[in-house]
């Protein structure tokens, strides 16, 4: 039985009340970044316009579009309304919820622990307070839609909690058909339920494991729970490699979109493992944000040098838990649930490299392997006659202070676009994502030598990509703020992009195409700018044999049937209609075919694109209708022509 300690609630609740006045400065902030891509579909199901599955289903990203975040996005909009305060609000609570949670989870977990289980409470209440108030989450707490990581932390610390009662039960009573029951339905239930909140919630299993070898000795492990191991612990990874195998076009074909390949991905996470361990505990504000773009690839165990370091550092820490693990199990268990709870997202997974909000979990596992270490230091000096208590005390006290100070500047930073913008150059002034947010900005309030500015920088940069995209983005400032822009930036930056062609590469034409389509943008023309475009898909087939350019093809096929050039653009359309392509990439293919009277296959490709399309849809839908009005109309006259022309 636990015994009841009110002081370490006392503890708690002060930091809870800390973090929200921490944190209550930002929540007025702005969406960015991701939360328009994923939000964007939301105020038309408030209005009727799209349908629930579809909401929740497609619009939310991931394999299956992560439902259960995207539904918790809906009832927050349908019942607080579509704001980001109302978002962001929503988010500190689940915060403190998930707080509360692994006060929970950690004191039971702690309580199995020889060396910690005395003082289990308090050093429970430590860890929980020092992850409520640490820095490093404020990019998930006020980026809304960061939720899908909180949800899936949420999900998963209910499931190790939940794991551990019945592993508990199951030492009491190894035949007990509920206890048994539960792990082999309730684990999977729950592993699936944080895997539609967001991909790496499936870790659930694994992080089970973790706790079970940490705690639990392995004589004492009944039948079932070893059948659990073997079910949920080992097969997967099986199953995973043969799918990866059978499947690794579907898994891994994003690579194509990317500046490294999978081996210099993994190279680099080891480098991204031991600066998130550093981060966290030394953090250091003047580095952190939300635009980590510019992290340094590593193509090799000595390009940079450091790659191999950090691989040397994290083994021996492994290394250094693994031989205490019998002093203080929960060394072990911390550094083992770091590790595991990002071995989705610093796996061979085409994700960008590094993401502060990728810690939030794995935070939980790092802070109790420290916080278990200094227990064990202080039982060692305590051996010595020597009395840390006191200074234990202070330093929590003063670390505590710190991260609430720390936080509430980083809280500050997101109040307001004009803020996020000017921190985000300086923490990471290399950072594309960066670069593009604040020229956004400075477009926006219309700050022409602003912007000038910032192009000139992306020209002058020493990385390639940087420079390439820095010539588009004068174009497209340009155009936005001058109403002209000069063709030789674009056919510069066809000239000088690095291969492959990565998706910042292809993002502003879609905003050149609407300015040019409005009339505001004089010196570009669409038969010109569909060429660069039609150039630079060859340009990455040929040299880098980049595979998905359809999206680019699909580009060029738009400009030039803008410009009526219909032969270029139904080979364009041609190439961008391809199985698995959006409804809507058939409408210039469709309108090509109809320039030359072929309305027979105009009609094929619209059947074949309203089968793909999402009819739940207003705007999809509406796009349909209006390629079959064309096609209607062609029909007409050309049964027209043939009764007058018998």
């Amino acid at each position: 039985m636990i015994k009841f300690e009110p002081a370490p609630f006392k503890l708690l609740a002060l930091v809870a009340a800390t973090a929200v006045l921490a944190y209550w400065v930002g929540l007025g902030g702005p969406f960015v970044f991701d939360d328009y891509a994923n939000f964007r579909s939301i105020p038309d199901w408030l209005q009727g316009r799209l349908g629930l599955s579809t909401l929740l289903f497609e619009r939310g990203g991931g394999a299956f579009g992560r439902p259960v975040s995207m539904a918790s996005f809906a009832l927050n909009a349908k019942l607080l309304g579509y704001t980001p305060f109302a978002f962001k609000l929503v988010n500190l609570a689940l915060h403190l919820v998930i707080g509360a949670t692994i006060f929970a989870l950690l004191r039971r977990l702690l309580l199995l622990d020889a060396l910690l289980r005395p003082r289990a409470a308090w050093l429970a209440a430590t860890i929980t307070a020092l992850w409520l108030l640490h820095p490093l989450h404020a990019s998930t707490v006020l980026y809304a839609v960061q939720r899908m990581a909180q949800w899936s932390a949420l999900i998963v610390l209910l499931g190790l909690w939940l794991y551990l009662t019945l592993r508990q039960k199951i030492a009491e009573s190894p035949g007990s058909r509920a206890a048994i029951a539960g792990l082999f339905l309730g684990i999977p239930a729950l592993t699936a339920l944080a895997f539609l909140a967001k991909e790496n919630g499936a870790l659930l299993p694994l992080l089970c494991c973790i706790v079970e070898l940490a705690y639990f000795q392995r004589g004492q492990r009944p039948k079932p729970v070893k059948g659990f191991l073997w079910v949920f612990g080992v097969a997967p990874f099986f199953a995973g490699a043969v799918l990866l195998s059978a499947k690794s076009e579907r898994f891994l074909g994003a690579y194509a979109g990317r500046d490294f390949d999978m081996y210099q991905r993994l190279l680099s996470q080891g480098r991204a493992l031991c600066d998130y361990v550093f981060q966290l505990l030394l953090p250091n504000p003047t580095r952190m944000g939300v635009f980590t773009d510019d992290f340094a690839i590593s193509t090799g165990w000595l390009s940079p040098p450091t790659t191999a370091l950090a691989f040397a550092a994290l083994a021996a820490a492994s290394v250094l838990a693994w031989r205490l693990r019998r002093r203080s199990p929960s060394i072990a268990f911390g550094w083992a649930f770091f590790l595991g709870a990002h071995a989705m997202e610093a796996s061979f997974v085409p994700l960008e490299l590094y993401y502060e909000h990728r810690n939030y979990l794995p935070s939980v596992g790092l802070l109790t392997a420290v916080v278990a270490l200094f227990v064990l230091l202080a039982r060692c000096l305590q051996e010595r006659d020597v009395n840390g208590g006191r200074i234990a005390k202070v330093a929590l006290a003063g670390t505590l202070l710190v991260f609430a100070i720390v936080t509430h500047g980083r809280a500050k930073v997101w109040k307001s676009p004009i803020t996020i913008a000017a921190s985000s150059l300086l923490s990471h002034p290399e950072s594309i994502n960066a670069t593009s947010y604040v020229l956004a900005n400075t477009i926006a309030v219309n700050d022409a030598e602003a912007a000038d500015r910032i192009v000139a920088g992306m020209i002058a940069s020493q990385r390639p990509r940087n420079r390439s995209l820095g010539y588009l983005y004068r174009a497209y400032a340009g155009c936005v703020l001058h109403g002209r822009a000069n063709h030789d930036d674009l056919e510069s930056f066809l000239e000088t992009t690095p291969m492959p062609v990565t998706i910042p590469g292809t993002q502003p034409f879609f905003k050149l195409y609407m300015l040019m389509g409005a009339g505001k943008c004089s010196g570009l023309q669409d038969d010109g700018v569909g060429s660069v475009l039609r150039r630079l898909a060859d340009r990455a087939e040929n040299e880098a044999g980049q595979k998905g350019t359809h999206l680019i093809r699909y580009q060029s096929a738009a400009f030039f049937a803008r410009a009526r050039d219909w032969a270029a653009a139904r080979e364009q359309g041609k190439l961008a209609w391809i199985p698995g392509a959006p409804s809507f990439f058939a409408a210039p293919l469709v309108q090509s075919y109809l320039s030359t009277g072929q309305v027979e296959q105009a009609r094929q490709v619209l059947a074949e694109a309203e089968r793909r399309a999402d009819t739940s849809n207003a705007s999809e839908k509406n796009g349909l209708e209006q390629l079959r009005d064309q096609i209607d109309a062609a029909y007409s006259a050309d049964e027209s022509r043939q009764r007058h022309n018998p």
